[in-house]
């Protein structure tokens, strides 16, 4: 009995050597997979970038304040070879800009 038992037990594990694989687990759930994929678009600014890119910003307008007020100082000093009836006039249009 204890033999026939043993031989049994032998057979089933066998059997279940032999059969098929498990099936794969199911998938999960559409809405995680959405939302995690979601997730990953999210992109968050950090601060320090924030700082930067504000402080190029202000480089970059600076520059270009600088070069117009090159650009008219270079303009008065063309600006003197001209009669003073059309000097006058050039110095008030500097003055609506």
């Amino acid at each position: 009995m204890k033999q026939t038992a043993a031989a049994e037990a032998e057979g089933d594990c066998a059997k279940l050597q032999r059969g098929t694989p498990p099936p794969p687990p199911p998938l999960p759930p559409r809405f995680w997979v959405a939302t995690r994929a979601a997730a990953k678009t999210i992109i968050t600014a950090s601060v320090t970038n924030q700082e930067i890119a504000k402080f190029w910003r202000q480089k970059r307008m600076e520059e270009e304040d600088h070069l117009l007020a090159a650009i008219k100082a270079a303009a008065r000093i063309r600006a003197r070879k001209l009669s003073e009836d059309d000097y006058k006039r050039f110095v008030e249009s500097l003055k609506e800009d």
